[in-house]
């Protein structure tokens, strides 16, 4: 990129030296800066910049949080793919390299212009890079535009709690018979009593009744959507509309507590690197990867 930048930078240089012979019928003299000799009719200082890369990475992130049940959903569900353990993944999405120019302070030079109307043809930006000579080869210069990147739309990332969503207790009453040893005159008797109490239902009770409530609903769904109200008036319009977005919604939670919930992030991470033009071979490492940790910095034996 460096030689890119000095080939247009040389371009101007022969547009320029071309266009004070063809004027003035005079050699036209550069020299560096440092070793440059006392000009009495002035010159004009120009820089040839360095390029600093701007290295920017879109990275990425998908979580997977599991559903409470996922271990009953190819049992009541039928659905064998669901994960059973929740995990994050990272990929690097994309990579956008641009240049930036710098100022180098080893690349100053100066153009004599011996007391001609060259100067007047010499366009130079703010930082003393070239521009144009007489508007030709004019460019835009270095891009150096930045992309912002939005965050994807997040889902909601809870699970819904089984007891908010279900229409059932979730405690039931369970009945146990126990004896009591009873001392008599003679002996000791055995008398069986009743014990009632209530307990939390199993997992698998709720995904059982939960997977019968999904199925319902979408029955009942389904027969909307078809005009089937068992000679009741169905809802129309906004009505219709509202009543299967609720519907919709409340089968999405069902179906989180079996498999789960997933969503992605972008993140945005930009990198400055300079290159050494004396190092030719310069091998510089400016970040890891992993799959299970995203961008690392360079100390990180996991990237």
């Amino acid at each position: 990129m460096r030689n890119q930048i000095r080939k247009k930078v040389y371009t101007l240089i022969i547009s320029l030296l071309a266009l004070g012979a063809w004027a003035q019928k005079s050699t036209i003299n550069v020299y560096p800066l440092l070793q440059a000799p006392y000009l009495e009719q002035g010159g004009i200082i120009y820089n040839l910049p360095a390029n600093k890369l701007i290295i920017k990475l879109t990275v990425k992130k998908l979580t997977v949080k599991t559903g409470p049940f996922k271990q009953y959903a190819e049992k009541y569900l039928g659905d064998a793919s669901v994960h059973q353990t929740d995990k994050v993944a990272w990929r690097i999405d994309q990579i956008d390299i641009t240049t930036s120019a710098i100022p180098d302070s080893t690349q100053y030079y100066v153009v004599a212009t011996n007391g001609n109307s060259l100067g007047s043809l010499i366009s130079l930006t703010d930082e003393l890079y070239l521009q144009s000579v007489n508007e030709i080869a004019a460019g835009k210069g270095i891009d150096n535009s930045r992309i912002t990147l939005e965050d994807d739309t997040q889902p909601d990332r809870n699970i819904p709690n089984y007891s908010r969503v279900s229409i059932k207790q979730t405690m039931v009453e369970k009945i146990d018979t126990v004896y009591r040893q009873v001392q008599t005159d003679t002996m000791i008797v055995r008398i069986p009593t009743i014990r009632r109490q209530l307990v939390e239902k199993s997992p698998e009770e709720k995904a059982r009744e939960l997977s019968q409530l999904l199925f319902a609903l979408r029955d009942d769904k389904n027969a909307l959507i078809k005009g089937e109200g068992d000679g009741k008036a169905l809802p129309d319009g906004t009505a219709l509309q509202q009543m299967l977005s609720e519907m919709n919604a409340l089968e999405k939670e069902y179906l989180a507590l079996f498999i789960g919930t997933s969503w992605t992030e972008n993140y945005t991470y930009t990198f400055e690197y300079t290159p050494k033009i004396d190092q030719e071979n310069d091998r510089t490492v400016l970040f890891k990867f992993a799959t299970t940790d995203g961008i690392l910095p360079v100390t990180d034996r996991n990237g």
